[in-house]
């Protein structure tokens, strides 16, 4: 079979079979309105340090952690100015990182001899704060999907990855990306995200319905405000599991989507790849091997047992992006045996209801980012349907009327904008919230 030669610059390791069922969801008679294209870019050397990985993960105590700092101290501008002479030894003093210091200072975190040849770009989703730009690796995305496999394991889920296999990520977004593509690291599987509103399909829902049922994924991920678009549309389907993530996952929209396989609470980030998941004794569980996970303070401190905190993270396998005490902007309390999180207080799902209809707080995010620069924001909108945004602005970069208008458009409706130099300098802003 001749595989064109831009699916294979997009993912070089497809099969005959890959590219194959790959056609078969672009060509679906009820498929989506695919706006996008993409691929896993991996090469032989990734697949085998995604293989390589897959086996260490068995081992949770090797002692990375030191290597990760004294390689780094001599490669990334920012370890070497921050890690005192025995970082082991004097580990609170070591200065915090923050999502400001990615977006503004990312020159000194990527390390001096990476190779920037293969550096994909992803923007993150704004939910807990400002939208920021971060460099990552193929090989990165591989690793963490390692990771999802563990996950799996501990629920007894077996997803059988393959060419004959479906993954499926389900939005329901006012606008986002709608692609196919297959994955290396799992033997081909084949992969689609959609979006699970009327417009994004040539025949509407139904047509959602009947691609979903076709296509019957195996493995089904998606945030909270999707499952539940999910669940009323009520696909005869059969996955061997879901992954929820993104935004908290409470127990009264647990169920609502009702599913009829594991269902499982998944925390990470853009920057940090996966953190941890809830297990099945409903216990949130550490789960990368290469992440050092804290609860601390403003003063960078570690918590009291039983107190809550900021989560922090160091290490990580992104090699453009090594990560030194990086507060993720989510609260916790640290279990009391240090495997995981007793309670974590993580991105709160926050629909508003608008002339409109009703809008996530990502699409208005995402609506500011196309118009105008600007460093953090909080939306609100007040009993009578009204809207206050405030954004803390960049110099000579933010149009305070463009961003007003952008809002406006998604919402509505009457919106007030502010502007704020001080908002978020703490780090502490909730970004979206709807008034009693």
């Amino acid at each position: 079979m001749a595989i064109p030669s831009e699916v294979l610059e997009r993912t070089p390791l497809i099969t005959d079979a890959g590219f194959s069922r790959l056609s078969d969801l672009i060509q679906h008679p009820d498929a989506p309105r695919w706006n996008h294209q993409l691929g896993d870019r991996l090469k032989a050397d990734d697949l085998e340090a995604a293989n390589a990985f897959r086996r260490d993960i068995i081992d949770r105590t090797h002692p990375w952690l030191a290597a990760f700092l004294e390689r780094h101290r001599k490669t990334t501008w920012w370890f070497e100015a921050n890690l005192p002479h025995r970082p082991m030894e004097q580990w609170a003093a070591i200065p915090t990182m923050g999502r400001e210091d990615i977006a503004q200072r990312l020159h000194l975190i990527v390390p001096h001899d990476a190779d920037l040849t293969e550096v994909l770009s992803y923007t993150t989703s704004g939910t807990t704060g400002h939208a920021i730009t971060v460099p990552s690796h193929p090989r990165t995305l591989a690793l963490n999907q390692t990771l999802a496999e563990r996950a799996l394991s501990a629920w007894d889920a077996h997803v059988p990855f393959g060419p004959e296999c479906t993954v499926l990520q389900v939005c329901e977004r006012r606008e986002t990306y709608q692609f196919a593509n297959t994955f290396s690291v799992w033997n081909q599987t084949a992969f689609a995200k959609i979006n699970l509103r009327d417009d994004h399909w040539n025949n509407g829902l139904d047509a959602a319905k009947r691609f979903i049922e076709s296509i019957n994924p195996a493995l089904i991920t998606g945030d909270p405000a999707a499952f539940v678009a999910l669940a009323a549309l009520a696909p005869a389907v059969t996955p061997h599991a879901m992954f929820s993530t993104a935004t908290t996952l409470d127990d009264h929209t647990r169920t609502i989507i009702d599913a009829q396989c594991p269902l499982i609470d998944w925390y990470s980030c853009t920057e940090t790849g996966p953190i941890a998941f809830k297990n099945r004794l409903g216990k949130w569980e550490f789960i990368a091997p290469d992440l050092k996970v804290e609860v601390i303070d403003a003063a960078g401190e570690p918590c009291a047992l039983g107190t809550e905190g900021d989560v922090a993270v160091t290490g990580g396998r992104n090699p453009y992006l090594p990560l030194l005490r990086y507060r993720t902007g989510d609260r916790a309390v640290l279990a009391a045996d240090g495997s995981g999180f007793e309670r974590l207080h993580g991105r709160h799902e926050v629909i508003f209801e608008t002339p409109n209809g009703r809008v996530q707080g990502i699409d208005i995010a995402r609506a500011m980012r196309e118009r105008s620069a600007f460093l953090q924001h909080r939306v609100v909108q007040h009993s009578n349907g009204s809207f206050t945004v405030t954004i803390r602005p960049m110099k000579g970069l933010t149009d305070a009327r463009a961003l007003r208008e952008a809002v406006h458009e998604v919402v509505g409706t009457s919106v007030v904008l502010v502007e704020d130099g001080e908002l978020g300098v703490d780090g502490k802003v909730t970004c979206f919230e709807v008034e009693p």
